[in-house]
């Protein structure tokens, strides 16, 4: 396989150019992790916690997307942060070899917000338009007479230096909103369709790590051309041309975009090649073969990004210390790590009120409750949202009912959580959402769970996929995973499997994209459900034994003892239905107590807070601690009914008795009553 076999003249092509053409000199253009590590570095935060930030970097828990969207929420919503690719005006060979390829009629994608490739032409003499949003990308297919670079995530200004930064895609909100994200822009979509089956792509500067945006977008696309990844590896002399299959037997990276593009059925193994070395000296090769020998080119002196840039970002931006624990909290309620979250919501508040600063005190309320509400943690969230009481009446006396809708919409669900659902339904009532929002998705959504609760199912489906829509539409990606949870659980319970399977499916690739550990937890046990319902115990206690040591901490910091008893109420509602499900009517299942009584036993470990517990202990209880028995007893009992000797296995399902033996031994140390000694015994 020869680069020739790609690249003749006279055969038109497609090139999306990724971030990676604009770090080469003189452009030196930050990539995202240095551009992210040096707003960190400018922000008033400690060292360590400033190390802790840049480590979620480096191990790609956190996105790029996601701490952007952070950033604009907290300090920064027109993200003058990136004004900095605004001062750069010295494009590099690659950019001038772009600039040739639209001058001869190549078509030319980039996701990059940077004006370099308009600059290399303006230099050149080439006269091109550029589509960036949905106005210009019509202007563009109606007026076919000029080259037309397409910028798929937008752009800071067009070629005649008009602000366009409303256009840019850089944060997961507008990654994940339809009519943003190319996966659904339609008008983008259509080129790119129409491109890839009259040409063959070459890929350069981008790699391909992206699972909700470019990559899926070319995985829906089925032509019979042919994909070529230029593969950047600086050290290579020597170019390779070989199959992206081929590479990834040697290469993770490749392995995993290769199985991405391949995914839904579209392209095969066949279509996908790569070429491994320098990407400078491959578009050297690439622009001979087009072109001839590049020209000498005159680049000019090196951009070197002003010294100054992010310390007077951060002095206009992020003077304020409040800002800057709320902007940590929103970075590890996006992760799921809502202990963390809620420490850093609580030191902003404390900030907030030393200084007397009433909109921070209803910003950080109203935060704060989100997070008591996402651990089902109602009486706090209400108790939050009671203090913001007064500003609400007076936002309502102004006539701002569209703008305090989430109130009513976060009331009703504490109510409801609290078991008070005619009280919630009387809430939900009152709030007036402006149509097609955000808030209008959640108050139906709401709505759905209250129906599924009275079991007016159908009614109650409707209103959840006209909310799951509204979302979509705004790129609320974690209100999406739930509504798609919900919506799967509906599936499940009339045991149309299929269904809830392709639900999740979705559910859990937007769950890891955002590395939201809570969110991954649901999904798994919405899915265990599924295969409960429909028969396949084995799987189902697979998907729970994977949850082993989210329900722990172990693999996260989901080490919330009242966390853990959720779970494990979970394993006790399953148990139940299956002992109902038995043919002989009540034979237990001796795996199902096994999974019960080890995830139980997950809450005796000494790392677990034992504050956790509060809202499972029964209304006049004088002591948290002093309750735990009682509380443990409580779900024991729950957990055997009248059953004290378990007998039978549960077919295709292995599991170490002797391990959860030795949990149920813990156990009883804990709960010293007969009827957990019996529990013990029979396992033993």
């Amino acid at each position: 396989m020869q680069l020739s076999d790609y690249v003749t003249a006279g055969r038109p092509l497609s090139f999306l150019a990724g971030a990676g053409i604009s770090c080469n000199a003189p452009s030196n253009i930050p990539m995202a992790r240095p551009y992210v590590e040096a707003v960190i570095d400018v922000l008033p935060m400690s060292e360590s916690v400033k190390a802790s930030i840049k480590d979620l970097l480096e191990s790609n828990t956190l996105r790029f997307e996601q701490f952007m969207e952070e950033l604009q929420v907290a300090y920064d919503y027109d993200l003058h942060i990136l004004d900095l690719m605004q001062f750069c005006r010295a494009p590099n060979a690659l950019h001038f070899f772009l600039a040739r390829s639209l001058a001869s009629g190549h078509t030319v994608l980039t996701p990059n917000f940077d004006s370099l490739i308009e600059e290399a032409c303006s230099r050149l003499g080439v006269v091109i338009r550029t589509a960036y949003d949905a106005e210009s990308t019509q202007d563009a297919l109606r007026e076919s007479g000029q080259p037309v670079l397409w910028k798929i995530h937008g752009t800071l200004q067009d070629v005649r230096g008009h602000d366009c930064r409303k256009s840019i895609v850089a944060t997961m909100r507008r990654v994940g909103a339809k009519g943003e994200g190319l996966c659904f822009k339609p008008g983008m979509r259509a080129v790119i369709e129409e491109r890839l089956n009259a040409t063959d792509l070459i890929v350069l500067g981008y790699s391909g790590s992206d699972d909700y945006d470019i990559v899926p977008a070319l995985a829906q696309i089925s032509t019979r051309r042919r994909i070529l990844w230029v593969w950047h590896r600086a050290s290579v002399s020597t170019l390779t041309v070989c199959r992206l299959d081929d590479l990834g037997q040697r290469e993770e990276m490749a392995r995993a975009l290769s199985a991405k593009l391949q995914a839904l059925g579209h392209w095969h193994a066949d279509q996908l090649s790569c070429v491994v070395g320098n990407t400078s000296v491959i578009v050297a090769q690439i622009h001979k073969a087009l072109f001839g020998p590049e020209p000498e080119l005159d680049l000019g002196a090196p951009f070197l990004p002003p010294p100054w840039f992010f310390r007077e970002w951060a002095y206009q931006y992020a003077l304020e210390s409040w800002k800057t624990q709320a902007f940590l909290g929103s970075v590890y309620d996006s992760m799921g790590d809502y202990s963390q979250a809620r420490a850093c919501l609580s030191a902003a508040a404390k900030i907030a009120d030393e200084f007397r600063d009433e909109a921070a005190q209803h910003a950080l309320h109203r935060a704060i409750s989100r997070i008591y509400l996402l651990e089902d943690n109602f009486e706090e969230a209400l108790r939050h949202l009671r203090a913001l009481t007064g500003w609400i009446e007076r936002c309502e006396r102004k006539g701002l009912h569209s703008q305090v809708a989430w109130f009513y919409r976060d009331m009703a669900i504490c109510h409801d959580g609290l078991g008070e659902a005619t009280t919630a339904e009387q809430i939900l009532q009152t709030a007036k959402p402006t149509s097609g929002s955000a808030d209008d998705a959640g108050i139906q959504f709401e709505r759905a769970i209250l129906l599924f609760e009275r079991g007016e199912k159908a009614q109650g489906v409707d209103l959840a996929r006209n909310a799951l829509k509204i979302h979509r539409q705004n790129g609320n990606l974690e209100s999406v995973v739930r509504c798609l949870c919900a919506l799967a659980r509906e599936h499940a319970l009339r045991r149309e499997f299929a269904d809830a399977n392709l639900l999740l499916d979705e559910a859990t690739r937007i769950s890891a994209l955002l590395n939201n550990s809570s969110l991954l937890v649901t999904c798994r046990e919405v899915r265990a459900e599924a295969y409960w319902n429909v028969g396949l115990l084995g799987k189902a206690f697979d998907e729970l034994r994977a949850l082993e040591g989210l329900y722990s901490g172990e693999t996260t910091s989901q080490s919330d003892l009242a966390l853990t008893l959720a779970k494990s109420a979970f394993v006790l509602r399953r148990a139940e239905g299956i002992r109902r499900r038995t043919a002989e009517g009540n034979a237990p299942v001796r795996a199902t107590f096994n999974a019960a009584v080890g995830t139980i036993y997950y809450s005796v470990p000494q790392h677990a807070p034992i504050e956790g517990l509060a809202r499972f202990v029964p209304k006049g209880s004088e002591g948290v601690e002093s309750s735990i028995p009682a509380v443990l007893e409580e779900i024991s009992r729950k957990l055997c009914g009248d059953v004290v000797t378990i007998h039978d296995e549960l077919p295709g399902c292995e599991w170490d008795s002797a391990k959860y033996s030795e949990r149920a031994r813990r156990l009883s140390d804990h709960v010293s009553s007969p009827r957990t000694m019996k529990i013990h015994r029979a396992l033993s």
